[in-house]
Formats: structure tokens, C-alpha cells, sequence
């Protein structure tokens, strides 16, 4: 009867911020109305303090309107019930708060140190004596990564290679039929034929000896010795007690050992005895315990089933709609929680920082884990997206295969959160149900970045009738068109149409006034043919997120329309900057002084009807002068010949800048802004970890490129082979042969000595690379691209710390690099990822 009662004042919580959200979207947009129709300011003083929701409109016509009256009375009653249902089963009010605080400590970076492995070196061995002997086996994800990375099976296997299968295994994928199953068993059976292999299954569930014989039959063909490891969620052995007890110190104390504590140690043997010496949960249970120093809080938490915040466990329990093994994109799952009102922030604090925080918090008590595909993407183990499902209930419902599309109706009572897989056609039967969710507030495909069809008849007669939708993501699909009825969601706060075909936005968007995040640009796709965007998107004054605006010279929305969008953070790309036609309209756009926008872009455009204004776009690209702040700037297809920093335009204040890109820049020729020469400059990008220049054909000098201290990735990228006949990194060469420019000491000026990535492209003359590394030990990636002439390398002690080396149509180098070959083979030959025209020289020949 408690769980019952708990339920229903939860139901209503939610039926209750809808009601409040309502009218407060109803008042605002009557507010919006007045301003526009009153073409004067008020001259009263009293009028003035009047809201203008209220001016000529009766408190009866504003609640009878859309029934609010209604709602509102029978929301109380439903309250009042609640409240007699108190005395009967003898609830007592017991309220105690616990501040929240965030761990002080210093921002996550990519660099990870990988925690200690405790009490599995036995284990570890096993396996290894498994693989390197006669025997297979079976382990956990841990153990079978240690293994898979050990330096001894280097060589003991011809391919190596690691699947995550999941709980939900099928030998034949539904979007294969049984040709394309016998195609690809076919084509695996011949790839591995007389190789011998080692492949991770991780994850695995096979309850069926059937599905595992058909799973197993393209293996047969390979050479004997070949291996699988199989990694799953059965039984493994616990840690010993031993081994959990110094487990826990090191995620919770971060050392090794109780030492310096003692007076924990008592407690903590208690805790990872109630853990049952799982380490999972021992792991959890330190990231915990990490922000509590003494005892008592220690003894709290032993007493306490309260793992998380309440605002950490909103945003937890969100992650339910995400299918196991999936790899969550932070900055979407940080856009999703401002949409859904988890992050509550200061007026100090911008919302996507304070996700951040939450997102590295929930790193740090291991609900999330690193991706091992990227720093910027999470995934959550098995047990911890059961939780995750347990936590949010029935109020998230996640319809994937599993569910074969079939959902019980009365699941759909509770339901406010629906994701669902993909599917390469959407019809319109598969949603049909979701018209019987009439309090659902997000709609979330999944993956969030594939491609699909999606029919616009989902769209008229559904998604427009979900008036308390806050989330909705149509990204990929192939859509040309948004019906009006779009601008009736007034509680959207999140629309992502990247990847959509899209040419034009409706006008009735205007009416979005709520609107907080608007995605036309991802990392994988854009909204590649919108070519205007309506005026009513500037008087969406809460974006917080607008990832591109397309610059209107007439009806649509203007440059100087940026301006009424103070909220605006995180990243912009701001593109057609030619339909900008008076300075003023830059200068409005206030980009200066929103100090909360990071990482911007600037693009002009390759097609010009009419001739170039050069001087008209050097001014325009000054009054956008971003603030001093920004961490990543890009110039895309800007026609004028000076750039920030160039003589006569000193000031170049970007204290914090990390990448800097420069793409299509016709008639830029020199860049004075690394100079010592001009005052400030070179101290300005003290932080510039990035450089990329590609197509700029006249481009002659990047000065002093070795006064960037910190640069790590340089990458120079030219298309036109036959403009780079002259041009030089150091300004001193008026063709490229080498890249020698040694000092009487045998210093290297030309590149900057800590850069670990370097990229060449279409150097038509280069011919050596055998100097000019001398003392650039830091470099890791090499990568040389279309340079036909090109035929000497660095000597071998100049490789030692190379890590991967890329070679693209260089007819001459190639066949000195030829495996056993070549005569730089020895020299090459310890570096561990070698790739030459796209084939890595450790395949086996075709």
C-alpha cells in the first residue's frame, strides 16, 4: 500500500510540473503577443509594473482557455487524497537533508591512469597458459583485456580481433536474410583460412547449442592453434578478502592501503564484506566515499541505501533509456538532462558545466566507464543499466528487439520517457501505441546519429498532438519537410534535426518559446540543404544551444538576430557570413560579449554570384571577433588577405584558445600572428594544442610556429597539388625539399619539438624527411599522404617512440618500406600500427 501511495504522489508531481509549465509557456506567449501588437512603449509608470499577461485579459479567460480551471481542481483533489491516506497507513514525516557536494578536484582530461587489477594476476596467467598452450577459455571483461593487450601474444597470432556481443545474441542480424548470412560466413571462412586467430567474445549469452554451432562453423577453416576467449555474466570468483580490502582504500582514500587511515579500516572491512567482495561494487562504493572523510560519514553510508544525490540520481536514472553496451555521447547526454530540468544552476554557472560535473561525478563513483573508442563518450556495465532501469521504473520505457515492438497497454499509464532501436524504414504502425502515451515527454530514437526514412504521416498525426513533449530527436532521418502543427509541442525544450533533408524551418517554430537546445549540426551529420532560417527563431530568448545559424540577407533570420540570444553556450557555427551586407548587423550579433560561447565557427562561401568585397569581409570577421575565452575557432572560406594578428591588427586575445582551423582561404598569403615581432602575439596562443590549414593555395608562411609551446597535433592539408609549388612552414624556402632547418647546435626551429601528430599532404617536392626530427621526441603519428618525390625518413633512433606511421601514394617511399624488403624496413619495423596505401602491413597478402 506504501509502494501504491508512493507511486501515485509521483504521478502527480509529474501531472503538476505540467500543469505549471503550461501556464507559464500560456503567460509568456500572451506577453510575446502584447510586445509585438503594442508598436509603442507604455508611458504609465503603474502600467509599466503590470505584467503584460495581465493587461485586458480577466484571470477567468485566462484559466478557462485550455480548461486550466479543470485540471488544476481535479490535481487538488487528487492531492487532498493523498493527504487523508497519511493517517491510515501511519506514514510519519522524516525528512532529513544531506548537502550535496561535488569532489574539488582538477577537470578529467583523456589521459586516464588505468586503476590497479587486484587479485586476478592468478587468473590472468591461467588464460595466458590457456592461449599460449592447447586450451580455451572463459573470463571477464577485465581479465580478457589484459590478456587481449599482453605483450606475448604479440606474435603468437596472425589476427586479433574483439567483439561486444550483448545479452540479446543472434547469429543471423535482422537486417541480413539467409543469402547475406551465407555470404558473410563465406567470406569470413576464407579471410581466416590457414591464419591463426585470436578473437574476444565479449558479453556473450548463448543459451542455445544450435546458435553456437552456427556461430563456430567459419571458424573451422583456420589454422590450428587459433583461440576464443569468451567473456559473460555468469559466476566468476570473488575477490579474496584481502584483495577487496585494498580495493576499496585506493577508489575511496586514493591510496593503496588503510595506512595513513586507520581509523577507516575497521569500518571498510565491513563494507566490502557486505559487498560480498565484488568488485564492481567495492569499485562503486569507493567513487562514493571519495567526497567523505571521517568515520561518521562512513558509518552513514554503511547505514544508508542512499548511494547517490537525488540530482545525481535523476540524471542516473535518465541513462534507462540507453541499451546495454551503448556508448553514451556526453555533450547529447548533458543537452538531454538541461532539456528534462535536472540541472538546477547558479547564475554563475552555465548548465552544460554543471552536466560536466555531474557526468564526471557519476565517472567517479563508477557509474559510468570510459569508452575505449573516445575520452568524450561513456558506457555503464550490465548490472549498473539494470539499476539504472530499476531506479526509473516504469516511467521510462526503452523499446528494443526485446520487446518485439508488442508493449502490454497498461504500461503505457506511467510511461514519460520512450526510446526505441532504429529502424531503416519507420512506418507508421510501429508508433501507433504511442498516441495512448498522453503525458510522454521524450521521443528518442537510438543510435541517436544513424540514418533512416521516417514517415511524415508519424509526424502530422502523433508527435504534433504530444503537447507536454520536451525531448525530440528526428536526427538522420530522410524528413524535407516539418509540418506547422510542430510549433503546438510549447513544452519542447529539446529538437535535434541534424541529418535531416530539411530545407526550410516553419514559421510556427516561433512559438517554441521554451526551446532550449536546437541541434542542426552533429558531429556526423548536418542539415546539409537548409538554406534559411526563419526570423521567429530570435524570440526563442532560452536556447542555450543553437549549433548553427544560416545568415538570411532578407525574410529570414539575421546576423544581428544573434544578438537577442543572450543565453547561447557552448559551440556556434555561424555560416553564409556573405548575406551580410553593413558592418553594423556583425557588430549586433554581440559575439564578444557572450563569454559563454566556447567553440565557434565562421564560414563565408566558395560561390560568390558577384565579385568579393574583401575589405567588407575583413571587417565583418573583426566586429565577430570572438571573446578572449573561446577554446576552438574555425574560418571556413574567408576571402580577405589579413587575419587576426597580421601587422596593423595587433590584438589577438585568445588566452585559452585549443584548435585553430583554417579551411578555404583563397587569398590569405601570410600570417604575421606567431611572431615575436608583434607584441603579445606569440604569448597569446600559449594553450593552441591543434593547428589545421587546408586548401589555402597561397599561403606562403606560417612564422614561427615553434613559439607554440604546447602544440600537439599540426596538420597541413592542400587538394591543389600544383599551388603548393611554393611554400614553407618557416617562411625561409621558396620550394619545400626537406625538412631541414638545423641550427649550429642541431636545434629544429622549423616544428614545434612537442608536437605528437604531424599530417602531410600533396607536397609535390618534398623528398626528405631525414632531418628536422631531430629533437621532436614527442612524436607518436606520422602521416605522409601524396607525396610522390618523397623517399627519406628520419634514422632509426628518430622512431624510437613512434607509434604509427601512415603512408598514401608514395610510389617511392612505399617500395623502400616494403615488409622484409625495403631498405627501411629495420627501421620501421618496431612501430606498431604501419599502414601503407590503406593496407596495414601485417595482413596477409590478398
Amino acid at each position: 500500500a506504501v509502494n501504491e501511495w508512493l507511486k501515485n504522489l509521483e504521478d502527480l508531481a509529474y501531472d503538476l510540473d505540467d500543469l505549471v509549465d503550461e501556464l507559464n509557456t500560456e503567460a509568456s506567449l500572451h506577453k510575446i503577443r502584447e510586445n509585438h501588437e503594442a508598436n509603442r512603449p507604455s508611458t504609465s509608470m503603474v502600467q509599466k509594473l503590470i505584467p503584460s499577461c495581465c493587461i485586458n485579459l480577466s484571470f477567468h479567460d485566462f484559466m478557462s482557455e485550455r480548461g486550466m480551471a479543470s485540471k488544476l481542481k481535479e490535481i487538488s483533489g487528487r492531492l487532498e487524497d493523498l493527504f487523508k491516506q497519511i493517517s491510515i497507513l501511519s506514514l510519519v514525516e522524516n525528512v532529513r537533508g544531506r548537502p550535496y557536494r561535488t569532489t574539488e578536484r582538477l577537470d578529467l582530461t583523456s589521459v586516464v591512469e588505468e586503476s590497479e587489477v587486484y587479485g586476478r594476476e592468478k587468473d590472468k596467467e591461467n588464460i595466458l597458459n590457456m592461449l599460449l598452450g592447447q586450451e580455451s577459455s572463459v573470463g571477464k571483461t577485465t581479465l580478457a583485456q589484459l590478456v587481449y593487450n599482453d605483450d606475448r601474444l604479440k606474435d603468437e597470432f596472425d589476427l586479433k580481433a574483439w567483439n561486444c556481443v550483448s545479452d540479446q545474441f543472434d547469429v543471423s542480424p535482422g537486417r541480413y536474410d539467409d543469402d547475406d548470412l551465407n555470404m558473410l560466413q563465406v567470406e569470413l571462412k576464407q579471410k581466416l583460412s590457414k591464419k591463426k586467430f585470436l578473437l574476444v567474445l565479449d558479453d556473450v549469452w548463448i543459451e542455445y547449442y544450435e546458435d553456437w554451432d552456427i556461430l563456430k562453423r567459419p571458424f573451422v577453416a583456420s589454422k590450428s592453434g587459433s583461440k576464443i576467449i569468451i567473456t559473460t555474466s555468469y559466476s566468476l570468483n570473488v575477490l579474496t578478502s584481502t584483495d577487496a580490502l585494498s580495493l576499496l582504500p585506493q577508489h575511496a582514500l586514493e591510496a593503496k592501503t588503510f595506512d595513513a587511515r586507520p581509523d577507516l579500516r575497521d569500518i571498510g572491512k565491513v563494507m566490502v564484506k557486505r559487498c560480498e567482495n565484488l568488485p564492481l561494487v567495492v569499485k562503486a562504493l569507493g567513487g562514493l566515499l571519495r567526497t567523505m572523510d571521517s568515520p561518521k560519514e562512513w558509518e552513514d553510508v554503511l547505514n544508508s541505501e542512499i548511494w547517490i544525490a537525488e540530482e545525481l540520481k535523476r540524471c542516473f536514472a535518465y541513462c534507462a533509456l540507453f541499451p546495454k553496451d551503448y556508448e553514451l555521447d556526453k555533450s547529447t547526454l548533458v543537452y538531454l538532462w538541461i532539456a528534462k530540468g535536472f540541472l538546477k544552476v547558479s547564475q554563475r554557472e552555465m548548465s552544460t558545466q554543471l552536466g560536466n560535473k555531474y557526468c564526471d561525478e557519476l565517472f567517479a563513483r563508477s557509474f559510468f566507464q570510459k569508452s575505449s573508442a573516445s575520452s568524450s563518450y561513456y558506457v555503464m556495465h550490465d548490472l549498473l543499466n539494470d539499476l539504472a532501469k530499476f531506479v526509473a521504473g516504469d516511467k521510462c520505457l526503452r523499446m528494443d528487439d526485446e520487446l518485439k515492438e508488442k508493449v502490454p497497454s497498461y504500461i503505457f499509464e506511467n510511461v514519460r520517457h520512450l526510446s526505441f532501436i532504429r529502424h531503416d524504414y519507420e512506418i507508421y504502425q510501429r508508433f501507433n501505441f504511442v498516441k495512448e502515451i498522453g503525458s510522454l515527454k521524450t521521443f528518442l530514437p537510438l543510435p541517436i546519429h544513424n540514418h533512416g526514412f521516417f514517415t511524415q504521416r508519424v509526424l502530422v498525426d502523433i508527435l504534433s498532438k504530444l503537447h507536454y513533449l520536451r525531448v525530440l530527436s528526428l536526427n538522420g532521418y530522410s524528413i524535407d519537410e516539418l509540418p506547422n502543427s510542430v510549433g503546438d509541442l510549447e513544452s519542447l525544450r529539446y529538437l535535434d534535426l541534424a541529418g535531416t533533408l530539411l530545407k526550410c524551418l516553419p514559421k510556427s517554430m516561433s512559438n517554441l518559446i521554451n526551446l532550449q537546445v536546437l541541434i542542426l549540426r552533429g558531429y556526423i551529420a548536418s542539415t546539409e540543404k537548409l538554406n534559411e532560417m526563419t526570423q521567429g527563431i530570435s524570440q526563442l530568448t532560452s536556447l542555450q544551444t543553437l549549433s548553427k545559424m544560416i545568415v538570411s540577407k532578407s525574410s529570414g533570420m539575421r546576423l544581428k538576430d544573434l544578438g537577442n540570444l543572450s543565453l547561447l553556450q557552448g559551440e556556434i557555427s555561424i555560416l553564409k557570413l556573405p548575406n551580410v551586407v553593413k558592418i553594423q548587423e556583425a557588430i549586433d550579433a554581440r559575439l564578444m560579449y557572450n563569454l559563454s560561447l566556447t567553440e565557434v565557427k565562421l564560414a563565408w562561401s566558395d560561390k560568390f554570384a558577384d565579385s568579393r568585397n574583401e575589405i567588407l569581409e575583413f571587417d565583418v570577421l573583426n566586429a565577430l571577433k570572438p571573446h578572449f575565452n573561446l577554446s576552438s575557432l574555425e574560418i571556413e572560406c574567408y576571402g580577405g588577405a589579413d587575419f587576426y594578428g597580421d601587422t596593423g591588427y595587433r590584438e589577438l586575445p585568445f588566452l585559452a584558445l585549443e584548435r585553430l582551423t583554417f579551411e578555404n582561404m583563397p587569398n590569405w598569403e601570410e600570417w604575421l600572428g606567431l611572431t615575436h615581432e608583434v607584441e603579445g602575439i606569440a604569448q597569446s596562443l600559449v594553450n593552441l594544442r591543434r593547428l589545421s590549414v587546408g586548401i589555402c593555395p597561397k599561403l606562403l608562411c606560417l612564422k614561427d610556429i615553434d613559439a607554440l609551446p604546447v602544440l600537439r597535433n599540426l596538420q597541413i592539408q592542400e587538394y591543389k597539388i600544383t599551388s603548393l609549388n611554393v611554400f614553407s612552414l618557416s617562411g625561409g624556402y621558396p620550394e619545400l625539399f626537406s625538412f631541414s632547418n638545423d641550427d649550429d647546435d642541431g636545434n629544429n626551429h622549423l616544428l614545434p619539438p612537442s608536437i605528437r601528430t604531424l599530417i602531410l599532404y600533396d607536397f609535390p617536392n618534398l623528398e626528405s624527411l631525414s632531418k628536422g626530427f631531430r629533437n621532436h621526441i614527442s612524436l607518436r603519428h606520422l602521416s605522409v599522404n601524396n607525396n610522390p618525390k618523397l623517399v627519406a625518413l628520419p634514422m632509426k633512433d628518430q622512431f624510437d617512440r613512434l607509434w604509427s606511421l601512415d603512408i598514401n601514394t608514395c610510389p617511392l617511399l612505399k617500395t623502400w618500406c616494403l615488409k622484409n624488403k625495403g631498405d627501411y624496413w629495420p627501421i620501421i619495423a618496431d612501430i606498431p600500427d604501419i599502414q601503407i596505401d590503406g593496407r596495414s602491413v601485417h595482413d596477409p597478402d590478398p
